[in-house]
Parts: structure tokens; C-alpha cells; sequence
């Protein structure tokens, strides 16, 4: 399912995110 994905797809792109944030 395309909304499954792009939630999956924000998901690890907010944990990407949130890793640089707290490196």
C-alpha cells in the first residue's frame, strides 16, 4: 500500500534525522 509506505518511508527518515540531531 502507497500510504503504508510513505509512512514507513518518513519514519526512517525522521529516525535519520533525529540520529544527525543528536549526534
Amino acid at each position: 500500500m502507497k500510504l503504508t509506505s510513505a509512512i514507513l518511508h518518513g519514519f526512517s527518515l525522521g529516525g535519520h534525522m533525529a540520529s544527525l540531531a543528536f549526534t
